[in-house]
């Protein structure tokens, strides 16, 4: 038969996406409970439950999604990243043309561009300090940034379910 490697293919990565839907499901499922595990434990602050009432949108994310030649990968950043400071210089450049100096002679030099680290801070660390975040959200946070691969990877063998059902059907 000349569609039986198609086939077996295709059971193959259906039994994979079911594995993984399931890996998800219990992923979620135990997320959910550290998140109410961790309201529980923070019902009598003043700022009540953890939610997104509670969010502070200065922190940036440490994980992004890439999608490249038709598949999706998670790119991290966590750490110190090197940040270009050249918007920074020129900010301050445009305060230096503003105020007036007086007895100085000035020479006009080029700036120097310099890269700077900056560290990225954990998101968790809007709810309280190093020290003060409670353990069940951060065991919260771990099981659902386990759930971003589990999401690519579904994402993944969805396509490639797709494209086996197009060359079949054709």
């Amino acid at each position: 038969m000349k569609y039986e490697d198609p086939y077996i293919e295709l059971v193959e990565l259906l039994a994979q996406y079911d594995s993984l839907l399931e890996q998800l499901q219990a992923s979620f499922i135990d997320g959910f409970q550290h998140l109410s595990r961790a309201n529980y434990s923070n019902k009598d602050a003043l700022r009540g439950r953890y939610g997104q009432d509670y969010w502070d949108y200065t922190y940036e994310g440490t994980q992004f999604v890439s999608t490249k030649n038709n598949k999706i990968d998670i790119i991290n950043r966590v750490g110190s990243q090197v940040k270009d400071s050249s918007k920074v210089d020129e900010a301050e450049e445009v305060d230096d043309r503003k105020l007036r100096r007086r007895k100085v002679h000035t020479e006009e030099k080029e700036p120097e561009r310099s890269k700077k680290p900056t560290n990225l801070t954990d998101p968790i660390y809007m709810f309280g300090g190093v020290l003060s975040v409670p353990f069940s959200l951060r065991q919260c946070q771990s099981c659902f940034k386990g759930s971003i691969p589990l999401l690519a990877g579904l994402v993944n063998c969805r396509k490639e379910i797709d494209l086996i059902l197009k060359r079949l059907g054709d």
